[in-house]
């Protein structure tokens, strides 16, 4: 079996918290709608006007503006003002901006105390919108895990990873998924890494989608499936998992959930040992074995098909 590590992405979010002062929530409307239409000025011009009104939404918005240069010069420092303001006043998409900024180090000095801080700041706000929450509470996990900012604790970077699942999060899913598979913070389950497995393969994660294919491919934690786990493995080779490409490759050559086809093996461990990562050696060996069993023409249709699907996910 194929090491797998877990997914630990940050995910992000946006618009939380109560705002001071006399807000006035059709601004923020507004500019919602000028956004989607386009009109970049009057969204401009909006979501100032709402700072004025003293909306800390607002405040946060505008630092995005400034942030990705999106109707105003670019600016990471008045970006961060504009956070930092937001945040101070009980923004949660403030505070959670400002957890990822200072782990990745994006504009600040990297600081994970300061990063794990922030982000317990806006998992702890009030009037948080449930899929923006899911995102401070999956990176916490992830901190937690690696030990950033604050004691390791798988436990807890379950915990956290669970919060964010039932939220929604496809990358928190993935996580436990794996959690549950190694029995990292709690007992092992097969079962349940399955259900999470699927849960953020379903909403599209292609390394959750390879994940899911093993599971389903090995019997663990369900009936074993040879077809369902070559669907699940070309979903994700599809998008570039090269796990999944040394295991579609391995299912054409052995002709497991598929018809077997060298052609069509060769081509996957093509994709999968260009990759590289953890599945480059065995997709290599591979392409070493059947080089000796296939014809000059059989190669060549082979590469063409690997190029044709390199540049369906490149």
């Amino acid at each position: 079996m194929i090491a797998r590590t877990p997914a630990l992405v940050f995910c992000l979010a946006v618009l939380a918290s109560a705002a001071a002062a006399v807000p006035r929530p059709d601004l923020l409307a507004a500019a919602k709608k000028a956004y989607i239409a386009g009109r970049v000025p009057d969204e401009v011009r909006l979501v100032k006007e709402a700072v004025a009104a003293g909306d800390h939404r607002a405040e946060f918005w505008l630092g995005v503006l400034y942030e990705r240069g999106h109707g105003v010069p670019q600016d990471q420092k008045e970006a961060l003002s504009w956070f930092f303001r937001a945040a101070n006043a009980g923004d949660a998409m403030a505070e959670g901006r400002l957890g990822f900024l200072f782990y990745t180090g994006r504009g600040v000095p990297q600081d994970y105390a300061r990063s794990f801080s922030w982000y317990m700041k806006s998992v702890e706000g009030k009037n948080v919108e449930k899929n923006r929450l899911a995102a401070s509470w999956c990176n916490l996990g992830n901190l937690y895990f690696w030990g950033r900012g604050t004691a390791k604790s798988p436990a807890k970077a379950r915990d956290c990873y669970r919060r964010a699942a039932d939220l929604g999060s496809a990358f928190a899913q993935n996580n436990l998924g794996y959690f549950f598979e190694h029995g990292i913070g709690g007992a092992r389950d097969y079962a349940q890494a399955v259900v999470w497995y699927r849960k953020a393969a379903e909403q599209g994660l292609a390394s959750a989608q390879s994940n899911v294919g093993v599971m389903v491919d090995e019997g663990r934690g369900t009936k074993s499936d040879a077809l369902a786990a070559a669907g699940w493995y070309r979903k994700a080779a599809r998008q570039g998992s090269a796990q999944a490409q040394y295991h579609l490759g391995r299912a054409y050559e052995l002709g497991r959930g598929v018809t077997k086809d060298l052609v069509q093996a060769y081509a996957w461990y093509s994709l999968a040992g260009a990759r590289g990562g953890k599945t480059a050696k065995d997709s290599n060996d591979s392409l070493t074995r059947l080089k000796t069993v296939l014809t000059p023409d059989q190669l060549a249709r082979a590469e063409a098909i690997a190029a044709q699907e390199g540049k369906n996910h490149d």
